[in-house]
């Protein structure tokens, strides 16, 4: 857990890396969590979110972040599975499909109509798989 004190200031990507790597050497990947790295390093996740807006910095949080959802994603088929689904979603994953129809009518004319469908086995989808 966090360690009291001043907030870490990470002035070097490769300062941010290190403390990273410690905390995934240094936890089990079933408690992976977005929190839980924040509260080792001692700061927000908002704060490791405005890192990762930061150049050099922002592919070592893009890659934390993926070993976490990784993390997650390994949980699907387990009794966890519903709490990595919520996860998942809050991390852009979607349990949403869209499919677009078109139908002609009598007349020849083409109304476009959107049709949802709600995954029925609660299976998040990668938002690349949109």
């Amino acid at each position: 857990m966090r360690v009291k004190g001043p907030r870490p200031s990470f002035e070097t990507p490769e300062q941010l890396q290190a403390v990273f790597n410690g905390y995934f050497e240094n936890t089990q990947w079933v408690d992976y969590t977005l929190t839980g790295l924040a509260l080792a390093i001692g700061t927000s996740r908002a704060t490791i979110e405005r890192y990762g807006k930061m150049p050099g910095f922002k592919e070592i949080v893009s890659e934390a972040r993926l070993i976490v959802e990784h993390a997650y994603e390994l949980k699907l088929g387990t009794k966890a599975s519903k709490g990595a689904q919520f996860a998942l979603c809050n991390l852009g994953w979607d349990n949403k499909q869209t499919t677009d129809v078109t139908l002609t009518d009598k007349d020849g004319n083409s109304p476009k109509w959107r049709v949802e469908v709600v995954n029925v086995d609660n299976t998040p989808k990668a938002a690349s798989d949109k």
